[in-house]
């Protein structure tokens, strides 16, 4: 069975992150390895370093993300803020190194009114410095992760992706995350056979840099480009459509890491028993 599972908290310790998926039964996992509303790393100890990587494989986890924080913006026109961005994205890099984690799934960030074309180069600038004779034996992989559209964030177009990805001078590196939600807002059609195949034939030959899904519902209509995650089945997508994005055949196979919102209507064993029942 494909990997799968759920962005979890990191409080106490990382490897509670393993310790919560073997609980719950789930093969994958995402975190924050630092504040995600924080410029300040997080050091981990060498004991937890020890621990995580014990309880991994105690608890047959076979895919695990960490999510860069919100600050980063690697479309900035602002020169501080591009570099560090740049700077955090390396050090997650070199977290991920060290525990031994699969990918790290960032956003590309927002060209700030300079203009779309202006703010890709700046992302691949970012990409290039960040990835620059890193060996992908001994690193996570880096996934662009779809936006919304909202305001003038980038990325959210497929032939976006498409060109940073046909332009990075480290290909082995640079994957994609294509998140559910996401897509929707963009306009992207998930619920239907039609709006996945519009999303692959954007992508093109990079289609198959496409590593991992984020399975959410959304609480806004086809092409808001809001970004307003929803449980399972409760929002605009819909079990069936989500069943169709989740068994496209070009990412029947890849890891699922839902961020569905934390309240009270619906809890991750809700929404994993949803989950389950799409994938039957």
């Amino acid at each position: 069975m494909r990997p799968f599972g759920f962005h979890l908290s990191i409080a106490g310790g990382v490897y509670n992150a393993c310790l919560t998926a073997g609980k719950m039964g789930i093969s994958a996992f995402q975190f924050f390895s630092r504040n995600p509303r924080g410029w300040k790393s997080r050091v981990i100890p060498d004991d937890d370093v020890i621990r995580f990587k014990k309880l991994y494989k105690e608890c047959a986890i076979k895919t695990s993300v960490i999510h860069t924080n919100y600050l980063i913006n690697l479309a900035s026109p602002d020169n501080e803020l591009h570099q560090r961005s740049i700077k955090v994205l390396g050090d997650e890099l070199e977290t991920g190194k060290v525990l031994g984690i699969d990918y790290i799934v960032t956003h590309l960030g927002s060209h700030r009114g300079v203009g779309r074309e202006k703010g890709l180069k700046n992302v691949l600038i970012g990409i290039n410095r960040v990835l620059d004779v890193k060996s992908v034996d001994a690193y996570p992989v880096v996934l662009l992760e779809n936006s919304a559209g909202a305001g003038n964030l980038v990325g959210n177009k497929m032939d976006e992706l498409r060109w940073v990805m046909e332009r990075v001078e480290n290909r082995d590196l640079l994957g994609l995350c294509i998140d559910s939600a996401h897509a929707f807002g963009s306009g992207y059609d998930v619920r239907v056979k039609d709006g996945m195949d519009r999303i692959f034939n954007e992508l093109g030959d990079c289609g198959d840099r496409v590593m991992l899904l984020h399975l959410n519902d959304s609480k806004v209509e086809l092409g808001s480009n809001k970004d307003r995650h929803e449980h399972l089945g409760m929002g605009y997508i819909g079990r069936d459509g989500l069943r169709n994005f989740l068994l496209y055949p070009d990412v029947a196979e890849l890891p699922v890491i839902m961020e569905t919102p934390r309240d009270d209507r619906a809890t991750d064993g809700d929404n994993l028993k949803v989950f389950l029942e799409l994938i039957g």
